[in-house]
């Protein structure tokens, strides 16, 4: 009688393909990981981080267009319900809505804009600065330095610079004194 995971399946019960051998971690393959996350900061979280600061805007045009429409109710004049009514109904859909993007923004703020995620896009900012330093230092730096290197460099110092409330600001990083970008 065979044992389940015998005759060449003996990669699934350790949690692996059979056909892969075991290689340890290599240098090669923590720069490949390494280089994957840069991309992907690149391609997608940037992009991601500022759609977000969108919701903050929005949040600002409806207080606005709630202040606007209340100023024209306590200016609408009595004879014209049907005027108010509707005004009515606009107040009660902005107020409904900023309410709605009130909470969204809170919990972006929380989640998304929070010290850790801010720490780790600092973390990605000071890989990728010391990166291209050690290409300059050995005299090859465009030779072999992706370019997402640099659009990650500039993305995630805005990001820093930007992106997150002064709860979290660049002042509180590893290195920030005055918000000067000494270590930057």
């Amino acid at each position: 009688m065979a044992v389940e995971g015998s005759h060449g399946n003996e990669g699934l019960l350790l949690g692996k393909p059979a056909e892969e051998p075991e290689q340890p971690i290599t240098e090669n393959s923590l720069l490949e990981i390494l280089d994957g996350i840069v991309m992907m900061y690149n391609l997608s979280v940037h992009q991601q981080l500022g759609k977000m600061v969108g919701v903050s805007d929005d949040v600002n045009e409806y207080a606005l267009a709630l202040k606007d429409t209340e100023e024209k109710m306590s200016r609408c004049p009595k004879r014209r319900r049907d005027i108010y009514d509707e005004l009515v109904k606009s107040q009660k859909v902005f107020s409904e809505k900023l309410n709605h993007l009130s909470r969204r923004l809170a919990w972006i703020n929380v989640t998304i804009y929070s010290k850790e995620k801010m720490q780790d896009i600092y973390w990605l900012l000071q890989v990728c600065i010391r990166t291209i330093e050690h290409g300059d230092r050995i005299g090859s730096l465009f030779a072999f330095m992706p370019e997402f290197y640099l659009s990650v460099v500039m993305n995630s110092y805005s990001a820093l610079k930007n992106y997150f409330s002064p709860v979290n600001s660049m002042e509180d990083l590893p290195g920030e004194e005055e918000g000067t970008g000494e270590d930057l």
